[in-house]
Parts: C-alpha cells; structure tokens; sequence
C-alpha cells in the first residue's frame, strides 16, 4: 500500500510491523514523548531519561524503548519532508493501524509544528 508520507511509495516495512508497539502506549503518554521528541528534532534542549522513563512507565524494555521513539521521529519528520497536509497523514496513521486517539496526538503535533 502506498502512503503520501512516504512520498507516495510503500511504507517501511519495520515501521508497519511495530505499529502495535505504539498501540499499546496511552495518548496522554504520547503526548508527552512528542513534546520531548519535538525539542529533540527542533534541536532543542530535550530530556532523555524523561523520555526513558516515559517509556518504562508503559512497560517498554530498552529494546521498545529505542523502537517506539525512532517510528515517532520517523512518523512526524515524513510529512514535513514531502510537504503533506494534516488530513492526509491522518488518514495514512488510521490506514497503517495507528489507534485513532494516537494517530490525534500525532497529526495535532505535527500541526503545531
């Protein structure tokens, strides 16, 4: 299947395949992360070890942990690369499985940004 965030091509495969690790995190959570990872991307002063524990606190291993931030940074600088609008990455988050209230969080960040 083809994504406008990916330039209209097929989306990585590991980014498909770990969407249910940010299933299981809570949109609260998320939010959080994605202030911290927009700092992060923005090259602003960020904290990893909120970031960390932010993640230990939805049970993620290390392993998780390092997965999940790399599919939100990989999820919020595609649609700013090929200049996609925020109806249309919703519609691709909801299309790849993202849970509706995560894929929210994830278009309202990308607003603000």
């Amino acid at each position: 299947m083809k994504f406008a965030f990916c330039g209209n091509l097929d989306c990585p495969e590991w980014i498909l395949s770990e969407v249910a690790i940010l299933n299981r995190m809570s949109a609260i959570k998320l939010k959080l992360i994605l202030g911290q990872i927009i700092k992060k991307m923005t090259m602003q002063a960020f904290d990893q070890d909120r970031l960390n524990k932010l993640c230990r606190d939805q049970n993620f291993d290390k392993e998780e942990t390092k997965v999940v931030l790399a599919l939100i940074e990989f999820l919020l600088s595609q649609p700013v690369r090929y200049c996609i609008t925020d109806k249309v990455f919703s519609k691709d988050l909801l299309q790849m499985g993202v849970a509706i209230e995560n894929a929210n969080a994830l278009v309202k960040v990308f607003n603000e940004q």
